[in-house]
């Protein structure tokens, strides 16, 4: 692969951003010297392009903060315009956990040592995945310029120039020099969650993680067949990918080879499966002024071809199965697939897909690479991969534990993965045991609110370089910062805990996460950690985008752990649609269905009411006897005031608000609340009078039976 232009195009922006400070005009030679560069080509600014050039006006303002790209979004003209600003910030990481970094805080550094980290890493290693992770690492929290304020930051500005030169560069069609390839994984849900209970989770997160490695296979392998670098990555995560290229025929020729050979490998060997694609032209007017419309038209095709997504071909192939009487002992036993050799595999049976998954998630943990063997036991488009905990120079593959890509020398891809288990807690039955109360297993699903308006209208001013790092601000949010919450490694004032469960009291939370990325999130564990752990996502979301206007929605649910995996995430699945259709007060969205029974009625709240909810049970089980900022508490180290009898009389009290069907009737029995909770108040002993006291301080309304429901979950023996 010829990295020549790419590099080129980095670099020549690097003596830019190495520089910027001083006002004599460094030479190319001058600046190779003094970086030690090998590389001999020196590129030219293309007057078509230089609409892409930016100026350092202002070196006085060389440590000004990077506007935060989330303040760009404007959902209406009456929307509150909320500026902030992010530090400027070295991405760092504290294990395989990467620091949260939060808007208007203090710069952590100067963009002088910035640089000169910079400076020092860049001469260890010019091969260009090290100098695009440098340059992220470095970079992503910096302003583009040092003239005007700006949203995008040094890293994507340099990577999307690079992007846009090279295929200019290499294009035929200079009329309309571009090409986006647009990828969409269809078929995930159904591949993820068509699974039995049994050995479920040891295969679920790895049918996940096995999602994304097809995306990062796929891509490498037609950016081989194009002899492109990775430079050309425009996203990839969430199910999707988009690539900028060079718009030629003989390009266009290998794009639908490739295609065509993935998919004929996917139908042989997943055939729930199969990568939409669209391929889309565009010209530098588009490019400089109207760059939303090119991506919104593409996501319009690409669901177009939903609705069909085979071709003759395609299905001839998938009618070639042969369907023959199945004797049910060559069953999978975790799939449900017909397969000739089963495996033993502990008190399982399963096919060799799933044997490879279970060994493939019981890995991922420990390990800190996805590397190519000829014997591995996974396989992806015809390679073979296994996880390795050490790495070495030799290897070919992706490395995820981004906290060890610099400190080994290595050839190794840098891709996000977002993995959290708990160290000893892997199955439903486990997780469930962790619980506080009533062993129950908790599932949380949440997405980001009207994406597809934000990209395609909301955001002020689009360019491809906003996009981009809009893009990879919601990325960095799902894929790095949830598993860095669900390891507790957050800001004391986000953490939600009534009550710790783990020995020695560590913050580490008993969930799994399933997938999260993009713009979504799936995870599972004891129910009240993932309770807590929600809020603290949410809480952490809002001051991360500082947008009223950007908003989560989801579903939680609580069920037994011996329920379907596929029944859970269908189940979760529907409260999170419950929660993005509630509307009141001029209010939509932003909100989550908690804890709803099968019929989901009364159990969406706005997440504001969510944390009255939560402050409410605080109070009722005792501010004085749980976890606060003064106190670390134990379950095991709780002693219970709260009487079944006084719980069975709010239950009474609030559950006839929730059993009524219209507006009105539940308004009208929310004015007997507060009678009848004097009047208990009156009835009661001196435990009582305190609790009761603690909600009647409170607003009652339809919150108090769930939250009555859930301090039972808590103190339920």
């Amino acid at each position: 692969m010829d990295e020549k232009i790419p590099i080129s195009y980095l670099t020549s922006e690097l003596w830019r951003i190495f520089f910027r400070k001083e006002k004599k005009k460094f030479s190319y030679e001058e600046v190779k010297k003094l970086l030690g560069l090998e590389n001999d080509y020196n590129p030219e600014i293309m007057s078509e392009l230089k609409f892409l050039e930016l100026e350092d006006e202002n070196e006085k303002n060389v440590n000004q903060k990077l506007v935060n790209v989330f303040s760009t979004v404007k959902k209406s003209n009456n929307s509150k315009k909320i500026k902030s600003y992010f530090p400027l910030s070295i991405i760092e990481y504290e294990n395989n956990y990467e620091k949260i970094i939060f808007p208007d805080t203090q710069n952590t550094t100067t963009y002088e040592e910035i640089i000169n980290n910079l400076k020092e890493d860049f001469k260890k290693d010019q091969s260009l995945k090290k100098i695009l992770f440098l340059m992220e690492k470095h970079l992503s929290f910096v302003p583009a310029t040092t003239g005007e304020e700006t949203e995008i930051s040094l890293y994507e500005h340099s990577r999307v120039k690079s992007q846009i030169y090279t295929s200019y560069i290499l294009a035929e069609n200079k009329e309309k020099p571009f090409l986006l390839l647009h990828g969409d994984m269809s078929g995930t849900q159904k591949f993820i969650y068509t699974i039995n209970t049994k050995g479920a989770l040891k295969s679920l997160r790895a049918r996940s993680v096995y999602l994304q490695l097809l995306q990062e296979v796929f891509v490498d392998k037609l950016l081989e067949e194009l002899d492109l670098s990775r430079i050309h990555i425009h996203f990839i995560g969430g199910g999707n990918f988009y690539l900028i290229l060079p718009n030629t025929e003989k390009n266009k020729k290998i794009i639908e080879k490739v295609i065509s050979e993935f998919n004929n490998w996917i139908i042989s060997n997943h055939p729930e499966l199969q990568i939409i694609t669209n391929l889309e032209e565009f010209s530098i007017s588009e490019l400089k002024d109207n760059i939303a419309n090119v991506f919104s038209r593409s996501s319009k095709k690409i669901n177009e071809k939903k609705y069909h997504p085979y071709t003759s071909e395609t299905l001839s192939e998938l009618f070639k199965v042969k369907y023959e009487k199945v004797s049910s002992d060559k069953i999978c036993d975790v799939c449900n697939v017909y397969t000739e050799n089963l495996i033993e595999k502990n008190d399982l049976k399963v096919c060799h897909f799933c044997d490879s998954m279970i060994e493939f998630g019981k890995d991922l943990i420990e390990g800190n690479a996805v590397i190519e063997d000829p014997y591995g036991y996974l396989e992806i488009f015809n390679k073979r991969y296994v996880v390795v905990k050490e790495i070495n120079k030799d290897q070919k593959g992706y490395i995820y534990n981004l906290g060890k890509y610099l400190k080994r020398q290595n050839k190794l891809t840098p891709i996000l993965l977002s993995l959290y288990t708990p160290k000893s807690h892997t199955t439903l039955e486990e997780l469930s045991e962790k619980s506080i109360g009533r062993k129950l297993i908790g599932v949380f699903r949440s997405d980001v609110d009207n994406l597809g308006s934000i990209f395609s209208t909301y955001i002020e001013q689009p360019s491809l370089q906003k996009v981009s790092t809009l893009s990879k601000m919601l990325n960095r949010f799902f894929s790095s910062y949830i598993p860095t919450i669900c390891a507790g490694k957050i800001p004391k004032k986000y953490e939600k805990r009534i009550f710790y469960v783990n020995e020695n009291n560590s913050p580490e939370r008993n969930v799994m996460i399933i997938y999260a990325g993009g713009d979504d999130l799936f995870y599972i564990g004891a129910w009240n950690e993932v309770f807590e752990s929600s809020l603290e996502i949410k809480n952490i979301f809002d001051d991360f985008v500082k947008n009223p206007d950007i908003t989560l929605s989801g579903g939680l649910v609580l069920e037994n752990n011996k329920t379907a995996l596929k029944w859970l995430a269908e189940f979760s699945g529907s409260a999170e649609d419950m929660a993005k259709s509630n509307k009141k007060d001029g209010k939509e969205k932003d909100s989550l269905t908690l804890m709803p029974d099968f019929t989901m009625k009364n159990s969406t709240f706005f997440w504001n009411d969510i944390e009255d909810i939560y402050k409410l049970i605080r109070k009722i089980i005792g501010e004085d006897r749980i976890s606060n900022e003064n106190q670390k508490v134990n379950i095991k180290d709780y002693k219970n005031n709260i009487s079944r009898s006084l719980l069975y009389k709010l239950f009474g009290i609030s559950q006839n608000v929730v059993l009524k069907d219209s507006e009105q009737e539940r308004e009208e029995e929310e004015n007997l609340q507060k009678p009848l909770l004097y009047y208990t108040y009156a009835k009661g002993n001196e435990e009582d009078k305190k609790i009761i006291g603690s909600i009647l301080d409170e607003k009652i309304n339809s919150k108090l039976f769930k939250t009555i429901q859930i301090v039972d979950l808590y103190i339920r023996k």
